[in-house]
């Protein structure tokens, strides 16, 4: 089997793989909208993986009627996956009207193709006779916007998983169970593969040297994303359900008492909160209030705490608590609660009788949910990591 064939075996299995996903995705018990903009991502893209394998003049001689399809499919790419990570970082992710704005793009290559379409399939095999002539028109106008098209809408998914996170983290304190990760990775695969397939593309439309042989093949890159997304979906199928935004029912916490953990006000305050009704007097008596709650009763022990429930365990609104932690401290709930985690970890590795648990196990047992979150943002609050912070202190017994 030669290259070529071989090209063509993987992108009908990659398809085949598509279809199995979707049928996945879309007859789920938790089923939803953005599982209906993947399966639709994967169906199109999978074809198109298809379409460009088999470009050669008798496929489209024997199929005349699918020629051109590949310039219309890919004006779908950006708006489904900009819907799709749209979707699933929201408890809000039902289809909407509004969802059909983002296919104007789609019904506008429909008309201007909607001619060529009408074509008999006579007219048709006619046109790919000339088969040379049919590749260079595969580099006009369309296909050059569709890049910047898929472009767009990437870099809008970008901009809206940076912005998400940023709200998310006024909210939960441990956000390792909110996608983000995998979405953000998900679509800078999809930009990588993008960018890939620009160079290609205008590569073998100028007849450059090694990038004209490579241009079919980027597609290889399509189908991989694909088999990707199917070990996701059987791996870590929770990533496709839409529960991470459920209410968490409030847990008990441990009351024992530490040495109270000292944040420091950050004396930059913006006109975000200017209307919110609560003076300065009262404000600085809420905080008061707040820390002492938080080192009398250690709520962050609790790995799924959420400004909601702080917020009623304070007896104040989740706005004005975030209000509270935004203007004294400086920092969103996020760093807020993590800080007194990080500390909790700190009096533990200082403590002799804790020399039998690891690190990880003292993270856990502090309130932390991931391994990752609790490296990260000990990092950034002690400059040093867990292990290194650890080696620091026995040297200094």
């Amino acid at each position: 089997m030669d290259a070529i064939n071989l090209f063509q075996f993987f992108t009908i299995a990659g398809l085949l793989n598509a279809v199995a996903i979707s049928l996945f995705l879309v007859f789920r018990k938790n089923h939803h909208s953005a599982n209906i903009y993947l399966s639709v991502l994967l169906m199109v893209v999978s074809f198109q993986a298809v379409l460009n394998a088999f470009d050669t003049r008798d496929f489209f001689l024997q199929n005349p009627h699918l020629g051109r399809i590949s310039w219309l499919t890919p004006s779908l790419f950006g708006p489904l996956v900009y819907l799709f990570t749209l979707k699933i970082s929201s408890n809000n992710n039902t289809f909407r009207l509004t969802d059909l704005v983002h296919f104007i793009p789609f019904g506008i290559y429909i008309s201007m193709l909607g001619p060529w379409f009408l074509k008999t399939a006579a007219e048709k095999r006619l046109y790919f006779g000339d088969f040379e002539v049919a590749c260079k028109d595969d580099f006009g106008f369309l296909n050059q916007l569709s890049i910047f098209i898929i472009l767009f809408y990437l870099i809008a998914a970008l901009v809206y998983l940076r912005n998400h996170r940023r709200r998310i983290k006024n909210i939960y304190a441990d956000i390792s169970k909110t996608r983000l990760d995998w979405l953000r990775n998900f679509v800078y695969a999809v930009l990588g593969i993008l960018m890939l397939s620009a160079v290609t593309f205008y590569g073998r439309k100028n007849q450059l040297p090694v990038l004209t042989d490579f241009y079919h093949y980027n597609y290889a890159l399509v189908v991989l994303l694909i088999y990707w997304i199917a070990y996701k979906a059987a791996s870590q199928s929770v990533i496709f359900e839409n529960k991470w935004m459920e209410p968490i029912h409030e847990k008990t916490v441990s009351q024992e008492q530490t040495e109270p953990v000292q944040i420091l006000p950050d004396l930059d305050s913006g006109a975000k909160y200017s209307r919110s009704g609560l003076s300065e007097a009262l404000a600085g008596d809420h905080y008061n209030n707040l820390l002492s709650y938080m080192n009398m009763k250690k709520p962050y022990l609790d790995p799924e705490l959420s400004i909601y429930q702080l917020a009623e365990m304070v007896q104040l609104s989740k706005h004005h608590l975030s209000q509270i932690i935004n203007e004294k401290t400086g920092k969103n709930f996020f760093d807020f609660i993590n800080e007194y985690r990080v500390q909790e970890v700190k009096l533990k590795l200082a403590d002799a009788a804790q020399n039998n648990l690891t690190v990880l196990a003292l993270a856990y047992e502090a309130g932390f949910n991931s391994k990752a979150t609790f490296n990260s943002v000990f990092k950034k609050m002690t400059g040093l990591t867990p292990s290194e912070y650890k080696k620091r202190l026995q040297n200094l017994v």
